[in-house]
C-alpha cells in the first residue's frame, strides 16, 4: 500500500568505461608551524610596527624573553596568509619520492597548495580538464609517495598559540577535482614511521533534482582554471566561504585572499587579517568550527551529482633506526619554488613598517 501512495523507482546503470579519472590526492601535515622558520632570522630579526601595541591585551600577555612570543611580537603586523604559508611544511622537503599510476616519475613541483580551514595541504592531479586516467584497479594503478613528515619541526614548547597539539603524522585527502575540501579532519590518518597502503572505493552518485539537492554547473572560467585555486562563487565551496564570512563578522578582517588567492569584494570591505588578528580572533573562530565538527552551517546546498571515495588503511611499522635524530642541513634553494620571494616579501614588509 505504501508503494502505491509514495512510489519510488530506482534505476541502476552499470557502466564499464575503458578508463576512469584518478582522484585528487592531497597530503596535509598535522603540524602547521615549523620551528626552524618560527625561530629563524626572517621572523626573529624582523621589526614590526611599534604603535598601538601597548593597548592590546593579547600583546601585553606576550614575553620578549620567550622565543615563540617574540616571534608573534616581531610579526604581529605581517599578513596572516603569508605567515601561515611560510610557517607550514614545504613540498620540497616533504615530497621525497613520487611515482604516478602510469609508472612515470613526478616531483614536488607537481603538487599545488590547497588551503583548508585546518591548514595548508599539497595536492596532485588537481586539473579537472586533464586529470590522470587509470584503466584498472590494484597496486599497479596506484600513486606511490615517499613523504618526510618532519617530526623534528614540531614545536613541543608550552607556548599556547604555536604549540603542536596533534601527534606527528599526515592526513591524506582523496576527492574529486570539482570538489573543494573545507578541512582535512575526515582524511586518512597516517602516523609517522609507517608504510601505508590506502585502497579506496569510488562511487559516482547522480540524484534527481529536487529539494534535497541542486544541479551544479561548471562555468567556462572554472574549466579553464589550471592553477588549482578554488573556484569563485561555487556551490561546492559554500561551507568554506560561510566560515570566512563568519571570520569577517567576528574579527573585522578577511582571510579570503589567503584561502582562495582572490579578492572578492571590490572595493574591499575588510583588510586582510594580520598575525595579531589571526591569533587573537581568527584562531578562536576556527577552533569553534573544529569543535562542532565543521557542522555549524546547514544552509549549503548538496549537489545532485557527486563522486565519493571511501578509503581504508593497511599499515606496517618501519624500523626506528632509519629516521634522522636531528635537523640536517638543507639546500635553501629547493624551497624557493614553494614560497616565492619569501625573504623579499618579509624585507619589503619590514622596510614599509619602520617608523
Amino acid at each position: 500500500m505504501m508503494y502505491w501512495l509514495t512510489p519510488v523507482a530506482t534505476n541502476i546503470i552499470a557502466a564499464y568505461p575503458e578508463s576512469i579519472a584518478f582522484p585528487v590526492v592531497a597530503i596535509c601535515n598535522s603540524n602547521q608551524h615549523r620551528i626552524t622558520w618560527i625561530t629563524g632570522d626572517n621572523i626573529q630579526k624582523r621589526q614590526g610596527k611599534k604603535a598601538a601595541l601597548d593597548s592590546n591585551n593579547f600583546i601585553e600577555n606576550l614575553n620578549y624573553s620567550d622565543i615563540f612570543d617574540k616571534a608573534l611580537l616581531q610579526s604581529w603586523d605581517m599578513d596572516a596568509g603569508h605567515f601561515l604559508q611560510n610557517a607550514a611544511h614545504q613540498r620540497s622537503r616533504m615530497i621525497v619520492r613520487c611515482e604516478l599510476p602510469n609508472g612515470s616519475r613526478c616531483n614536488a613541483r607537481d603538487f599545488r597548495p590547497v588551503w583548508t580551514l585546518t591548514g595548508l595541504c599539497w595536492a596532485i592531479n588537481i586539473d579537472s580538464a586533464n586529470p590522470i586516467h587509470v584503466n584498472g584497479a590494484g597496486p599497479g594503478n596506484a600513486l606511490r609517495l615517499l613523504v618526510n613528515i618532519e617530526r623534528y619541526e614540531r614545536i613541543e614548547s608550552c607556548t599556547p598559540k604555536l604549540r603542536s597539539r596533534f601527534l606527528p603524522g599526515l592526513k591524506v585527502l582523496i576527492y574529486n577535482q570539482t570538489d573543494v575540501p573545507p578541512h582535512y579532519l575526515e582524511g586518512v590518518n597516517i602516523p609517522a614511521g609507517f608504510t601505508m597502503d590506502i585502497p579506496f572505493w569510488m562511487r559516482h552518485r547522480q540524484k534527481l533534482p529536487g529539494r534535497d539537492c541542486i544541479v551544479t554547473k561548471i562555468s567556462d572560467n572554472e574549466k579553464k582554471n589550471e592553477n588549482g585555486s578554488q573556484n569563485k562563487n561555487s556551490e561546492r565551496d559554500c561551507l568554506m566561504r560561510s566560515y570566512l564570512k563568519e571570520i569577517e563578522r567576528r574579527c573585522n578582517c578577511s582571510m579570503r585572499e589567503a584561502y582562495f588567492q582572490e579578492i572578492d569584494d571590490l572595493p574591499k570591505q575588510f583588510s586582510q587579517c594580520n598575525v595579531l588578528q589571526y591569533f587573537e580572533c581568527v584562531q578562536s573562530v576556527l577552533e569553534w568550527a573544529r569543535n562542532m565538527g565543521f557542522n555549524n552551517f546547514k544552509h549549503c546546498p548538496i549537489p545532485c551529482e557527486s563522486v565519493d571515495y571511501t578509503a581504508w588503511q593497511d599499515m606496517n611499522e618501519l624500523p626506528s633506526n632509519i629516521f634522522p635524530k636531528l635537523i640536517s642541513d638543507w639546500n635553501v634553494d629547493e624551497d624557493e619554488e614553494d614560497n616565492e620571494n619569501e625573504e623579499e616579501s618579509v624585507e619589503k614588509t619590514t622596510n614599509n613598517n619602520k617608523i
